[in-house]
């Protein structure tokens, strides 16, 4: 049976399961395995706050650079 609490202590693959289920949150918008590991690394939890993100609070995520800002327009344009 697993144990919720241990979760954050668990790896897959080289990631925590906590980032792990994090990445997974970001799945199917339109954004690449790329651009989701760079926003998770940088403290993003979820998806929907790149909604609210202006072009010049998402150019200062380290790694996000212009392919990934493409994604992330195109992601923003779904909900306008």
């Amino acid at each position: 049976m697993s144990n919720r609490s241990s979760l954050p202590g668990r790896r897959v693959h080289g990631f925590s399961a906590a980032v792990f289920l994090q990445c997974k949150l970001f799945r199917g918008r339109g954004l690449s395995d790329r651009t989701i590991e760079r926003l998770v690394e940088s403290g993003m939890d979820a998806p929907e706050r790149l909604l609210f993100m202006e072009e010049r609070a998402l150019e200062k995520i380290p790694g996000i650079g212009k392919p990934a800002m493409v994604e992330i327009k195109a992601y923003q344009q779904k909900f306008k």
